[in-house]
């Protein structure tokens, strides 16, 4: 990524890079030349699980994603210090539940971008849609405690518990009340670390209507109204 501009560094605007054409789409290189681009980052993640094992549909959709970097390249993030609320973290996660692994996508936003996120395979198999998404709400309120320590470290204080939106209801209810239940109790109790940033007041788990998690579209193929709706709003610019 490019330098900032002079000024606030609250009011910037990013460049991206863009993709070599020769470039392998599942060298470690490419992954990391597509670290500021989420728009392509659930690809790459399926990318790299098929490393080695590519074939015509997978080299299809490799060029579609470069195509796409290279169509993008101007496309930047407007980081906007006058925004409401500008200096507040919010954090958003969700999950694609399926009968293998699940897929966790985060992103934590400050002055009107996304300025962590995340697109993971989940380590073990969820076995409902709630399991699969109290895994990625732990999974972003860790990375939402290391933020605001960061954050604190630069004077940037975090009064409030910040506050992490969620689209499943059951989530929401597991992440706030401790009791065990039929549906839960057989969890791994390190997927339940967002009850203890909740406690805490690290963290305030929210629910979110589908349509508005802008973390869906890091666990899964969007379509392209919602992609380009996410998209621009993480990156606070317009289309």
């Amino acid at each position: 990524m490019h330098a900032m501009s002079e000024g606030s560094p609250l009011n910037s605007t990013c460049p991206v890079s863009t993709t070599p054409k020769s470039a392998d789409l599942t060298s470690p290189d490419v992954t990391f030349v597509t670290e500021n681009k989420f728009g392509v980052r659930f690809g790459i993640n399926v990318f790299r699980e098929y490393i080695g094992h590519t074939d015509a549909e997978l080299d299809a959709l490799a060029d579609n994603v470069m195509l796409y970097m290279v169509q993008t390249a101007e496309l930047a993030m407007i980081i906007d210090g006058d925004a409401e609320n500008a200096g507040t973290l919010i954090a958003e996660s969700d999950s694609d539940w399926s009968v293998g692994h699940s897929t966790t996508g985060f992103c934590l936003l400050l002055s009107g971008i996304a300025i962590v996120y995340s697109s993971k395979r989940q380590p073990c198999i969820a076995l409902s849609s709630t399991e699969a998404e109290i895994i990625a709400a732990s999974a972003c309120a860790c990375e939402v405690a290391f933020v605001r320590a960061l954050l604190s470290e630069m004077g940037l204080h975090q009064d409030a518990p910040t506050i992490l939106r969620v689209d499943n209801s059951g989530a929401v209810e597991l992440a706030r009340d401790r009791k065990s239940c039929h549906r839960s109790r057989h969890v791994d109790r390190r997927y339940f670390k967002v009850r203890e940033f909740e406690a805490l007041e690290i963290v305030k788990v929210e629910h979110v209507p589908t349509a508005l998690n802008r973390a869906d579209m890091l666990t899964k193929a969007v379509d392209v109204e919602t992609f380009v709706r996410h998209r621009s709003s993480l990156m606070n610019v317009q289309g």
